[in-house]
């Protein structure tokens, strides 16, 4: 298969490393060649975190500029700061509901997310962007939003991955408390993005 990057990002506590670890855990049950990477995180603190899965053949975990297939945002101001990662190649798949870290200045001027999506949008060979937090809290819990997330990836067409495994990979990262959420939560964002793309 040809290699497929995807970054993922978000805040810290956002889930982005355990989305990174979901879909390969997945690839790794399908047996495709999988390497996963965290570019950065701030999580302690509530700051930028990134993460790296490249499927297919290849050792290296970083993505050139403008090189990501898909970028893969739990938040949208977080989507915008990793607009040099977008070419014309990369399918944007985002959360529209900012969430501001607690260390984050109240005075602080933010663009609208309305402009953030169309510059994505301007860069990108399509955008899906959509309330995850909803979906998220309809499936029980806010703090899906990241498996939410995953579900649009694999609904949206993204990721060449068998639904099984991804379902199997879901349910072994999550807590038994919150492995029904998580379930309910990747099956609401999966549906969704297949109504953005009927035909895959």
């Amino acid at each position: 298969m040809k290699r497929l990057g995807i970054l993922i990002v978000g805040v810290g506590g956002h889930g982005v490393v355990s989305a990174a670890r979901i879909i390969g855990d997945a690839a790794h049950l399908e047996g495709i060649p999988v390497v996963v990477g965290q570019l950065h995180g701030l999580a302690q603190r509530g700051g930028s975190v990134q993460a790296t899965v490249l499927l297919g053949p290849g050792r290296s975990a970083i993505l050139p500029r403008k090189g990501a297939d898909v970028l893969l945002a739990l938040e949208p101001f977080e989507a915008a700061r990793a607009i040099g990662a977008v070419g014309t190649q990369t399918t944007v798949l985002t959360n529209i509901v900012p969430r501001i870290p607690p260390t984050a200045r109240s005075d602080t001027q933010r663009p609208p997310v309305a402009k953030l999506l169309s510059g994505l949008e301007a860069r990108a060979a399509r955008l899906i962007a959509f309330d995850a937090t909803a979906l998220a809290q309809k499936a029980g819990s806010e703090r899906a939003v990241n498996v939410v997330m995953l579900g649009a990836l694999l609904g949206a067409g993204c990721v060449p991955l068998d639904p099984e495994r991804f379902v199997t990979s879901v349910a072994a990262d999550s807590p038994p408390a919150t492995k029904d959420q998580n379930l309910a939560a990747f099956r609401l964002g999966r549906e969704l993005a297949a109504r953005y793309c009927p035909a895959r």
